[in-house]
């Protein structure tokens, strides 16, 4: 496939991204309501399991439910903690879109594919925290909590991916 094709398919996907950045960020809150209505369910059901003097109580659904509700409802506060926490920038925002791109038709790919791979790496981030619900439930499949870290942390590495770059760059020594 020649070059200009793939820039031409690219630049294509980068002008839907503002519009699905938009769908994904509502979805992420809708998800977030949902655990929370599902939280309180749980807590209700806990407090009446309880009265009952149950062994069969657990309180860790509920709370995590609740706490991932928390986290996916102020994504945006989580998401700023995590990039000050990795990258030492709290100003960034994944929503930085530029509509001229300067230099060759190599650097407009590569900022163009950048665009996509933040987005990819937002997705990832909130299904690490969707995934962290299945955690500790019984049923679960093995290695649910590694999984969910790992969405959670690949996908703060990709919001940043220049960062992410650099760092790399620094660390290994070659030129970014």
């Amino acid at each position: 496939m020649p070059v200009h094709d793939i820039s031409h398919i690219l630049a294509s996907i980068n002008e839907q991204l503002p519009g699905l950045w938009r769908v994904v960020t509502g979805g992420t809150f809708l998800v977030g309501m949902v655990f929370a209505f599902k939280a309180l369910y749980q807590f209700k059901e806990y407090g009446e399991l309880r009265t009952m003097m149950s062994s069969q109580t657990d309180l860790r659904k509920p709370l995590t439910c609740f706490l991932i509700a928390i986290v996916l409802l102020y994504w945006p506060t989580v998401y700023h903690a995590t990039m000050q926490t990795f990258f030492k920038v709290s100003t960034y925002t994944p929503y930085a879109y530029r509509s001229e791109w300067g230099g060759t038709e190599f650097n407009k790919m590569v900022s163009i594919a950048g665009n996509i791979i933040r987005f990819i790496g937002f997705v990832a981030f909130i299904r690490g925290w969707v995934l962290l619900t299945h955690v500790g439930q019984q049923g679960a499949q093995p290695g649910a909590f590694g999984k969910a870290l790992a969405h959670i942390i690949a996908g703060i590495f990709a919001i940043n991916i220049f960062g992410t770059w650099a760092i790399l760059a620094a660390t290994f020594g070659f030129k970014g």
